[in-house]
């Protein structure tokens, strides 16, 4: 079982203050205005998150596509900045995202979350004890 499961959820000024302070470049697309909407979509077999802005100067949307890794690292450099704690065990650099999955995101209602498990998972196998007398 996890040890301990936290789920950060960001604003969307979030999401761009985290993307406009980090080295993190989109794949696709362009950076400009204040996040309108957030999706996770697969684009040509890769998992991108596409990022709508809309800049209200030029009164039209811009999109941006990003890798998740390049999207977590921004999120917890957001998080470090910001003094939101993250799991002691989780994160001590940046590098381990290359390393070992940090967390996942996620988009729940248009916001983006930082999903983090830490401790062994138990996965239930076929045969073994369910905990139910009698099986």
């Amino acid at each position: 079982m996890p040890h301990e499961f936290r789920r950060i959820t960001f604003t969307h000024a979030e999401v761009r203050e985290a993307i406009g302070r980090s080295d993190t470049k989109p794949v696709k697309g362009s950076l400009g205005g204040e996040v309108t909407s957030l999706l996770p979509v697969h684009s040509n077999g890769d998992f991108l998150f596409q990022i709508s802005m809309i800049d209200p100067a030029e009164g039209r949307e811009h999109k941006a596509y990003f890798e998740e890794d390049d999207l977590i690292q921004a999120i917890i450099g957001h998080c470090r900045d910001q003094g939101i704690p993250l799991p002691r065990t989780s994160i001590k650099t940046l590098t381990v995202v290359e390393q070992e999955p940090v967390g996942e995101l996620r988009v729940i209602d248009n916001r983006l979350c930082l999903d983090v498990s830490m401790g062994e998972m138990a996965v239930a196998e076929p045969g073994t004890d369910s905990g139910k007398d009698g099986d």
